[in-house]
């Protein structure tokens, strides 16, 4: 498996290990030149925008016999903004790119621009034990900058600013941190593994809150710890909102 060189961190720990043990292959760090063609390229997410980065992802996909493009969920919303033109519609249907969703409610959004479609439900791997919950009630909040809007961003600080007594643990796994600053929100910063897992521990829940998501790796990881997960959207075991006041009340 290959990676664009863009963010190559995150997929290369997401390859090793979410993809490569589901699927039965194995990751290799592709550079730009100098190694042989690898037999499948693998992108997860889509950062596919202007020419330039346009050029640089299908000099990338040319090198591969076959390029998997995982679909999360808030990339599927921007699919006719990426995809602008004939061509790059044609492109991307090509016999050789196989698009991957994770659940099957994702499948026929993807499928109006896409043919080869396929449902594949990576698994999390990352197993942390169940932990005890903390002493100090603290809830952990996945918020984006650069997807401020995706992720319902004015919610959570409406809910962060009017729960002074609360703490919040507000994390990404590569980011910028958020434009506001409240004496009960602490900003952990891009998390690596053991940092996330301390987090995980140190927060007795979970807020995720996103205009379009399939199925977030972070909630699983909070339910194999024990932790309950606060979620806008229906997924087995979470509680389900829809507005500031209802948040509140779940926490």
């Amino acid at each position: 498996i290959g990676f664009l060189p863009d963010l190559k961190r995150v997929f290369q720990y997401h390859a090793a290990e979410h993809v490569c043990p589901a699927l039965g292959c194995f990751w290799e760090p592709m550079e730009t030149e100098g190694k042989a063609k690898t037999q499948t390229g693998y992108i997860i997410g889509w950062h596919v925008g202007d020419d330039e980065s346009w050029h640089l992802y299908t000099a990338w996909a040319n090198r591969f016999d076959r390029v998997l493009v995982h679909w999360v969920g808030s990339d599927i919303m921007n699919i006719p903004k990426w995809l602008n033109s004939p061509e790059r519609v044609a492109h991307m249907n090509h016999p050789r790119f196989v698009h991957l969703v994770e659940e099957e409610r994702l499948v026929q959004e993807v499928r109006e621009y896409f043919e080869n479609v396929h449902v594949c439900s990576i698994p999390t791997l990352r197993a942390y034990p169940v932990q005890p919950l903390p002493k100090e009630f603290a809830v952990a909040i996945y918020y984006p900058k650069h997807r401020h809007d995706f992720h319902y961003g004015d919610v959570m600080k409406e809910v962060i600013e009017r729960m002074p007594d609360v703490t919040f643990h507000l994390y990404h796994l590569f980011g910028q941190p958020p434009d506001f600053e409240y004496p009960n929100a602490k900003w952990l910063g891009n998390l690596d593994e053991k940092n996330y897992a301390t987090m995980l521990a140190n927060s007795s829940c979970m807020l995720r809150l996103s205009q379009h998501d399939g199925r977030p790796f972070s909630i699983i990881e909070a339910f194999i710890m024990g932790r309950r997960c606060i979620l806008n959207f229906s997924m087995p075991f979470v509680h389900e909102v829809g507005n500031v006041p209802l948040a509140e009340e779940v926490i």
